[in-house]
């Protein structure tokens, strides 16, 4: 996509629905990582920076922590290989329907950039968000 097409779709209220209004950054859900809704198009950042961490996913696993070093200065914001490391591992060792949905929202994201404006997508991930929530309400009955 080019500027222009990029410029279009963001300033398209059905685009828009993924970020919050006013928009907001989270800075304490998970340490050292960051959502800011008008930076990096609400992407998850190494601290408060404009460095996505998707950014450097590709070069961290295929090649190594000093080329991603090398291309972005992760250091600079003080963020290591372990940190990377760790996120990762908590975030794929979820388990029975977290894992589903983590694997449905991959899958969507590869589908589609704006998959959240695909209604069959978005089904799929209703059906299994839902999963996720009555398993912590069974939790909660029991």
């Amino acid at each position: 996509m080019n500027q222009e097409e990029l410029e279009k779709v963001f300033t398209n209220e059905k685009y828009k629905r993924i970020w919050r209004k006013p928009s907001e950054e989270s800075t304490d859900i998970y340490k050292g990582l960051v959502v800011q809704d008008n930076r990096v198009g609400g992407s998850i950042t190494i601290r408060q920076s404009r460095l996505p961490l998707w950014t450097l996913i590709g070069t961290a696993v295929r090649e190594n922590w000093a080329d991603v070093q090398d291309s972005w200065d992760v250091e600079d914001y003080d963020y290591s290989a372990d940190e990377l490391a760790d996120f990762l591992y908590h975030l794929l060792e979820m388990r029975g329907e977290f894992a589903r949905l983590l694997l449905e929202l991959a899958n969507a994201n590869k589908q589609s950039d704006f998959w959240w404006i695909d209604e069959e997508i978005c089904e799929n991930i209703r059906h299994q968000l839902q999963k996720c929530l009555d398993s912590l309400n069974e939790r909660e009955n029991k």
